[in-house]
């Protein structure tokens, strides 16, 4: 989960650098910025905080139907999304298999 959520972090940031770069004089006013902005909630609305929440909820889902249900959504919203295959194949072979660590 760890490693997902610093995918996110990244994706969010080289999103925040392409659209602001030319608003500040150097990449640390910028990087500062998009923390100041992070840390607020500023980005809570983006998809990837919407996946980072069904991730963080099909983790920890009481059933192995909840979590492919939460699964499915992630990809309905990011068809893309390999650990969300890797972990409905997983779940599939077994339900206490887990890839994402």
């Amino acid at each position: 989960m760890f490693r997902f959520q610093s995918e996110l972090l990244l994706r969010l940031q080289q999103q925040f650098v392409s659209e602001h770069e030319a608003e500040f004089k150097s990449i640390e006013d910028l990087i500062e910025a998009f923390m100041t902005q992070y840390n607020r909630g500023d980005f809570n609305d983006t998809i990837e905080m919407k996946l980072r929440d069904l991730y963080e909820a099909a983790k920890e889902a009481d059933t192995t139907e909840e979590s492919k249900k939460l699964y499915n959504k992630i990809l309905a919203l990011c068809p893309d999304e390999v650990d969300a295959k890797r972990e409905l194949i997983a779940l599939e072979l077994h339900p206490s298999f887990n890839f994402i660590s």
